[in-house]
């Protein structure tokens, strides 16, 4: 990146973040707070889910098995647990604007899938989502348990211990 009016060439990411910042903020007219507007809170309705701390994802990454699969990327989902306290806070953003616009990034689509084979022949396939996803299902699945207990009802097959038959 280059800031020719203050003569200075770098590949420095943060010193790029801030210069690409600067340059949107200029242009966007933006201001320095982090607060979501009030006129229009797209999360359908609802209300945003609380915002996942550094700790919190990092622990959530930790949860993984050292032998579980990653995708076409090689980023583990054990990875992120060696990230900065500042990655995993941009990493929270990400996740919640993903969470309020309902969707991941597009770049973030693609699932990976895996034949196993089975004992009696033939193949399972098995998709693998990305590990930013993963890390997304791990960090929630607290606040998700919460929810499931709260709601239980013997027609959700997909309770705890319950099958699709149950329903």
């Amino acid at each position: 990146n280059e800031d020719p009016a203050a003569g200075i060439v770098t590949g420095d990411p943060v010193h790029i973040l801030a210069a690409e910042r600067q340059k949107l903020k200029e242009l966007w007219k933006g201001t320095e707070s982090r607060q979501a507007p009030k006129s229009h809170v797209p999360w359908a309705g609802g209300t945003a889910l609380p915002t996942l701390t550094a700790e919190e994802l990092r622990n959530a990454s930790m949860k993984f098995k050292k032998q579980t699969s990653w995708t076409y990327y090689g980023f583990h989902p054990r990875h992120f647990s060696m990230l900065s306290d500042e990655a995993l806070q941009v990493m929270s953003m990400v996740i919640e604007v993903s969470e309020c616009l309902g969707f991941f990034p597009e770049c973030l689509d693609q699932v990976t899938v895996a034949l196993i084979p089975k004992p009696a022949g033939g193949h399972r396939p098995i998709g693998i989502f990305n590990s930013t996803e993963r890390l997304w299902a791990k960090a929630r699945q607290p606040l998700i348990e919460a929810w499931e207990d709260d709601n239980l009802r013997p027609y959700l097959a997909c309770r705890k211990g319950g099958a699709a038959i149950d329903a």
